[in-house]
């Protein structure tokens, strides 16, 4: 088809719009029909050229970034998997940590028991001593000279 085949808006006899009133029918434009995708390839194979070099692109650039997710969500899932690990070793060193104070502080109760036991026993020691020095001090008579003593 030749540029001279072709019919322009200003050549082509306008054609009115049927609204059933002939007074009212206004013309409508005929719009020209242009050469066909085929002979404006052949005419311009430049513009066809990067026509195809921009879809081939686009249909790269849309693989190419599929391709970046799925590896994108493999890495976010790899690195929630050592998120979990790390989580779950701490978690464990924590209860480790949390059984050894455990232990430390029954040992240091049983430790104060037993000191506590001591200091009872001391005190009652203390006490039967104190008792057998009253006794003595009455016995012998020499109370007025011991709280002399003891007052300076």
């Amino acid at each position: 088809m030749a540029a001279t085949d072709r019919t322009t808006t200003e050549q082509a006899a306008p054609l009115r719009a049927r609204t059933g009133n002939p007074a009212v029918e206004t013309p409508v434009p005929v719009r020209a029909r242009g050469p066909g995708l085929i002979n404006q390839m052949i005419e311009n194979p430049l513009l066809s050229l990067f026509g195809a070099v921009i879809v081939v692109l686009l249909g790269f650039v849309l693989t190419t970034s599929s391709i970046r997710i799925s590896e994108t969500n493999d890495r976010i899932s790899e690195t929630n998997d050592r998120i979990t690990s790390l989580e779950t070793r701490i978690d464990q060193r924590i209860t480790s940590l949390e059984t050894r104070i455990d232990q430390r502080i029954d040992r240091l109760e049983g430790r104060m028991d037993r000191l506590e036991d001591r200091i009872v026993s001391l005190e009652s020691g203390v006490a039967g001593i104190d008792r057998k020095l009253t006794a003595l001090i009455a016995a012998l008579g020499v109370g007025e000279e011991v709280d002399n003593t003891l007052s300076g």
